[in-house]
């Protein structure tokens, strides 16, 4: 029997409902998501495993969502991060400037948003699978770790993302 081929998502949401819809849609595209409604248990988490996307919502704490954000980029600056939150489009724009996250989708309807930033996602991976399919390990052993740093990370996912937001609104 083949094994189908599962990216692993990291899910932060605390909601049954929400958790439920969003981890459904992750599964219907090929990934493995992996739960979590405790935000120390799933920056502890993406600290040992490398999670190519997260999908944040709300926490068990109600933590700021800026906030966890901000903590999962810090964490693992090569993950594509994508919140779910009822914050304008406008504010999160200008509080998540220059942490190269993904998007933003509402919290009522996130299917649809969701969708699209998976689909602008996953063009990525088809057209930068190097840099997207990089992991922790291999940055611990490349012998240069100390060059490596989240600012650097940060600019060339953001660089990434606009170039394939070009390419999926069919701009050069």
């Amino acid at each position: 029997m083949m094994q189908e081929n599962k990216r692993k998502a990291l899910l932060l949401e605390k909601e049954p409902a929400v958790l439920e819809k969003i981890q459904r849609m992750l599964k219907d595209r090929s990934y493995e998501p992996t739960c979590f409604s405790d935000k120390k248990e799933a920056l502890a988490a993406l600290k040992g495993t490398f999670f190519p996307l997260a999908v944040t919502g709300l926490t068990e704490n109600d933590d700021d969502p800026m906030e966890v954000m901000k903590a999962m980029v810090m964490t693992s600056p090569m993950t594509s991060v994508i919140m779910v939150t009822d914050l304008s489009e406008s504010e999160v724009e200008e509080k998540a400037e220059g942490y190269g996250i993904l998007g933003n989708v509402g919290r009522e309807v996130p299917a649809e948003g969701l969708m699209s930033l998976l689909d602008v996602y996953d063009l990525s991976l088809r057209e930068n699978p190097r840099i997207f399919r990089s992991s922790c390990e291999d940055l611990k052993n490349c012998g240069c770790q100390s060059q490596h740093n989240s600012a650097s990370f940060i600019k060339i996912e953001k660089t990434i993302h606009q170039e394939s937001v070009n390419l999926y609104e069919g701009n050069p």
